[in-house]
């Protein structure tokens, strides 16, 4: 889609990434490499994302040093894509902004754990108050295990509005549970909203693909609470497995549940970490499932999830505005895609450059649940797991 012509001088993007060592010769290096590449050129906002075990305030206040007017925001992840080293564990990747007629504005809403619905309008509301311009996308990296991001994600479309879309991934910790970090300007918090407004002329397309596919029949959930599934068809969940998957089926990566629409079509995915009650029969997803919801169980193979990566981003390619180049690829994918994957998740990144343009800067993440538009409507972002997001943007 097109939201007005513009020449390529009014944004630069550029990505790097190093593996992590110490934290002090790491951050020296990625911030080197970014001076280097910039020569010379401000930029203005910058989005970090890096593994859980490092020192995280000592990197964002040697980022803030650096550039001390930087609109910073970021979170910790379960894995970091980039053009420069493709796939890591424990690394540090990192994006930078700059250009004319586009405002890059931050935002964070704090407590989240607390007053959600509050913090996603504070966090929403100082972005928007910090730019003249009309917002064109929205990043939000929510902390992902301590709130409930459907919510998060329905308080922050009413407050954008309805032609605003918002992509981004919930933050992660590498299936440890024990809590996640964000990071907004010279900041790292937890139980917090950080979100970027880039507000301006903005050319952008998407897609959305998980290379799921249904199986069994649907059933209507009867009972759950937020994102935890209790009953389906009046039966413990657990049993909706057994049915389909035999005696000892139960919930798993490779068989995560779809939410459907009227026509059996797949509106998003929801992945399970596991630890189902034995007592009650419910199960913990990564995000909610609301009651008489249509759900089915899918199925997809390393060959189909791999297959959904390429096919997401030959679909975003498609539909970019005829006639112009985009300047970065970000994209987010789900740790339980790079669980099912094991070491074939570097595939992932080896597709994404094998179709994306070699000059383009591209970044992105792991984390545990990806936000996105539904495919056919970016009026609904939503909370999707199991599913590469692909974003190609630029004016």
């Amino acid at each position: 889609m097109n939201i007005n012509d513009k020449n390529e001088s009014d944004l630069f993007v550029i990505v790097n990434h190093c593996e992590f060592s110490e934290i002090e010769t790491t951050t020296e290096e990625i911030i080197s490499q970014c001076l280097n590449e910039l020569n010379g050129r401000e930029p203005k906002a910058g989005m970090l994302f890096c593994g859980i075990n490092m020192d995280h305030q000592y990197l964002v206040t040697k980022i803030n040093d650096t550039w001390p007017q930087l609109a910073l925001v970021g979170c910790t992840t379960d894995g970091e894509i980039s053009s420069k080293l493709g796939f890591r564990d424990d690394s540090i990747a990192f994006l930078l902004f700059g250009g004319n007629n586009v405002d890059f504005t931050t935002g964070l809403g704090t407590d989240a754990d607390e007053n959600l619905v509050t913090a996603g309008k504070n966090a929403i509301k100082e972005a928007r108050s910090k730019t003249k311009l009309k917002p064109s996308i929205c990043f939000v990296f929510p902390p992902g295990l301590v709130i409930n991001s459907d919510i998060v994600l329905k308080t922050i479309k009413r407050s954008l509005g309805a032609d605003v879309p918002i992509f981004g991934a919930t933050a992660a910790d590498q299936w440890k549970f024990t809590g996640t970090y964000q990071f907004y300007n010279n900041n790292v918090v937890s139980n917090s909203i950080p979100v970027l407004l880039l507000s301006g002329s903005l050319n952008y397309s998407y897609a959305v693909e998980s290379g799921c596919k249904l199986i069994g029949d649907p059933g209507i959930v009867t009972k759950s609470d937020g994102d935890i599934l209790i009953e389906i068809d009046g039966e413990p969940a657990t049993n909706f497995y057994k049915k389909f998957l035999g005696k000892k089926g139960k919930p798993n990566g490779k068989n995560p549940l779809a939410i459907v629409d009227k026509n059996n079509d797949i509106i998003y995915i929801r992945a399970t970490p596991g630890n189902t009650n034995p007592k009650t029969g419910s199960i913990p997803f990564n995000a909610e499932i609301p009651v008489n919801s249509k759900v089915q169980i899918t199925t997809a193979s390393k060959e189909e999830i791999l297959e959904a990566c390429r096919t997401s981003i030959l679909n975003a390619k498609r539909a970019y505005p005829e006639g112009k180049n985009p300047q970065a690829a970000i994209f987010f994918s789900c740790a339980t895609r790079k669980l099912v994957l094991g070491p074939h998740t570097v595939k992932e990144i080896e597709i994404i450059r094998s179709e994306i343009v070699e000059n383009i800067p591209i970044i992105g993440f792991y984390g545990y649940g990806e936000i996105g538009p539904r495919k056919k409507n970016k009026k609904k972002s939503e909370i999707h797991n199991h599913t590469f997001v692909s974003l190609l943007l630029g004016v």
